[in-house]
């Protein structure tokens, strides 16, 4: 009976491994905003590199025994999908220019998207696609952040759900119990406002799109029952492009998140 279970348990932890079919390389991001780059001494070389962009932190602890890797990103907003090859001794550069103690590679916010989700997938290059040994658990990031927060905690944050026609998902988090909220939104003249009283977290999609517009800011806005108010200036449509072409710099500076 023993000998039966051992084979079982054995079966087990094969069919597992088969599953998995590779080994994984732990990616750990740290996000730096545009202003805390431009304040800090910590980073010198890292603020030279796209001024006035944010800069996503990338560190690689257990980064396998491998020449060359392939780097790949998932924009959804846009359906693109790009991947480039680089060598683990370009890692180890980074991470020595930047006083890392590990393998780094750096993301700026330049060219993505305000409210922009994206994944980050980190793999060994093999010659047929699927093959590889060692690859990353894909890593959602957002480089170019649309977040307020108040002192309290109270926090507003736009995703960038379709890039056209231009629609965010705003998430509402960390108002106090039953709080009644005034919603105000404002686009090319045109404005609403809504009662929400917040019980939990709320997510709701907005879309900010003016008919005859070709693009613009819209700017959404809560008052708090403490008259606190709280803003948000959203792109949508063609003022986006610039964002893409890397013409435009973050619309959110001053943060601190955690990844």
């Amino acid at each position: 009976m023993k000998f039966k279970f051992y084979i079982f348990f054995t079966l087990l932890l094969m069919a597992a491994h088969t599953l998995s079919a590779y080994d994984e390389i732990i990616l750990e991001p740290e996000f730096l905003s545009a202003q805390k780059l431009s304040v800090t001494n910590k980073y010198p070389t890292l603020e030279t590199m796209d001024p006035g962009a944010h800069k996503i932190l990338i560190r690689f602890p257990n980064l396998p025994d491998v020449e060359t890797f392939v780097f790949r990103l998932e924009r959804p907003a846009i359906q693109e999908n790009t991947f480039k090859y680089i060598f683990k001794n370009d890692l180890i550069n980074t991470g020595e220019q930047l006083g890392e103690k590990v393998p780094t590679a750096t993301l700026s916010s330049r060219s993505f998207l305000p409210g922009e989700k994206i994944k980050y997938i980190v793999e060994e290059k093999t010659a047929k696609i699927g093959k590889a040994k060692f690859k990353s658990k894909p890593l959602e990031l957002t480089p170019n952040p649309l977040i307020v927060q108040s002192k309290d905690g109270a926090t507003i944050k736009a995703n960038l759900g379709i890039y056209d026609p231009t629609c965010y998902w705003i998430n509402f988090s960390g108002f106090k119990e039953r709080e009644q909220i005034e919603f105000v939104s404002s686009s090319s003249g045109e404005s609403g406002r809504s009662l929400i009283r917040f019980d939990k977290p709320i997510t709701m999609n907005y879309m900010p799109g003016v008919v005859g517009k070709n693009g613009g800011f819209a700017q959404i806005k809560i008052i708090r029952s403490n008259g606190e108010e709280l803003k948000l200036d959203l792109p949508w449509g063609s003022e986006l492009n610039f964002y893409l072409k890397g013409l435009a710099g973050p619309v959110t500076n001053d943060l601190d998140i955690k990844m």
